[in-house]
Order: structure tokens, then sequence, then C-alpha cells
């Protein structure tokens, strides 16, 4: 079995549908949820531009019922930017609100959002996994990692949007955004300078149909 076969993730399952209420808090559960990402318009790195929207891709199929093998081979399981607004440029994926969608849609939001704010912890410990993997280690030097997971608490409670989600729960986005960065850590370094430089703000939405 490839590591694509064995690429998969259950963390929507245990994260759960009430990050989704939690953050929408008083609204219906009707209309779509939009993730909107606003970028620069002038001066933008191809290769890092086309990295930033692989990651989304591969993010997608992480947080995917099907494997990241099955979702490679089968496009219309593929998520889709349903429109790019111009003006200021604007990448909107939209999933109706109350659904499985819309849940992968709040992690794929928070996993962008919080790419830039750890990005120099990330490359520290990115780079020491890599060398681990080299030397065919299972684990991480334990206070790197230690850091490197402080910084994504520390992004997740600089957070307004989840004031309102209990400590569980951001413990549970904690562990999810740790293991999908560090799997990923050979498509984040281009991704990271991408978010970091052309990337004005990552939104998420209630709009009603």
């Amino acid at each position: 079995m490839n590591e694509l076969e064995k690429y998969k993730s259950n963390f929507p399952q245990r994260i759960g549908p009430d990050l989704l209420r939690n953050i929408f808090k008083g609204d219906d559960q009707g209309g779509n949820l939009e993730l909107i990402i606003s970028i620069e318009q002038t001066k933008l790195n191809i290769k890092e531009l086309s990295r930033y929207l692989e990651l989304i891709y591969r993010i997608d199929g992480f947080l995917s019922e099907l494997t990241l093998f099955e979702y490679s081979h089968r496009p219309q399981a593929q998520i889709e930017i349903d429109e790019i607004r111009f003006g200021s440029w604007e990448l909107v994926i939209k999933e109706l609100f109350n659904s499985s969608g819309a849940e992968r849609l709040v992690l794929l939001g928070l996993s962008l959002r919080y790419l830039p704010k750890i990005m120099n912890g990330f490359m520290d410990v990115a780079l020491k996994y890599i060398d681990y993997q080299d030397k065919r280690e299972d684990y991480l030097e334990k206070k790197e990692r230690r850091k490197f997971r402080k910084s994504i608490r520390d992004a997740i409670s600089e957070d307004a949007e989840l004031n309102s989600i209990d400590k569980q729960t951001k413990e549970k986005i904690v562990d999810f955004l740790d293991e999908l960065y560090i799997k990923n850590s050979n498509h984040l370094p281009a991704a990271s300078r991408f978010a970091s430089k052309s990337v004005k703000e990552t939104k998420l939405r209630k709009k009603s149909k």
C-alpha cells in the first residue's frame, strides 16, 4: 500500500458539527457557507501560487471520506473554486450550510488562515521531520514538537471567531493541524511563503441562498 492509500484522517468525525454551529451560533441552518480567500492582484509568484492551490486540494483530500488515493483518481470528488471575484481578487469555495462539506470547509479555512502565523515554527519542525524520516525514525525531537504545537494553539487562542469553542474542541483542532501540517511538510514551504506575502485575508461567511 502506497502513501496515498494510507493517508487518511478521521478528524472531521472526531471534531464533529459543533465547530460549525458554534462559529455561526444563532444563524439558521439554510443557505451556504463560503470560504473566501482574498489575494493580492500583482507580483504573484506562479510556483508559490500553484503550491498554495495544491495545498487546498490536499487538505480537502485529507478531510474527504475517501482515501487520498481514491480522491486523486476521482475528479468529480475533488474541490472546485465556485467563483473568482475581481476588483479584489477573491477565490470563493461554497458548500451547503449544515452539511459535512461545510464542516470540512471550516477546517480547510482554519488550516489556511493560520499558515502564515505558524510558518517559522513549522519550518523548523518540518526540516527536522524530513531529516528523521530519512533516518527511518518515527518521532520528532519532543521539545521542538511542543513548541510547534504551542504556535498552533496560540494562533487558535488569538482567533476571535473561535471564542465560543470549548477547550476540548480547540485541542482537537490543534491535533488536526499538527498532523496536517507535518504530513504535508514537503508541500508547505512555497504555500507558506505565498500565504505570508500574497494572501490578504481568509474568511468564512454564512450566506443565505
